[in-house]
């Protein structure tokens, strides 16, 4: 049995170098003694440079409908200037970066 938590974990590490790796200051949540906490419900990375903050989710596999709708949901409440994207690594390896 693969441990989806292991991949999904190693997928966020991977992203959070790629930003790293283009001059961004990265936090990344760890898993807590409460589970893990994403910002806002919605953000496994925060990455900021210069005036550009960024709130990343990241999904193993396909969009997960669950993030999707708390994205959509908190969206309106989120400041303009701040923005979210959703990084995918399908299976065929390619990766899918969404806007919102």
């Amino acid at each position: 049995m693969v441990d989806t938590l292991k991949i999904g974990t190693k997928y966020e590490k991977e992203v959070e170098e790629q930003y790293k790796a283009k001059g961004f200051r990265t936090h990344r949540n760890i898993k807590s003694r409460f589970g893990t906490q994403d910002v806002l419900g919605i953000a496994d990375i925060c990455a900021t440079k210069n005036d550009t903050f960024l709130l990343i989710a990241c999904a193993v596999g396909r969009a997960q409908t669950e993030t999707v709708r708390k994205i959509n949901e908190i969206r309106p409440f989120i400041p303009p200037f701040i923005d979210i994207k959703y990084h995918i690594r399908r299976k065929d390896g390619s990766e899918e970066i969404r806007d919102y």
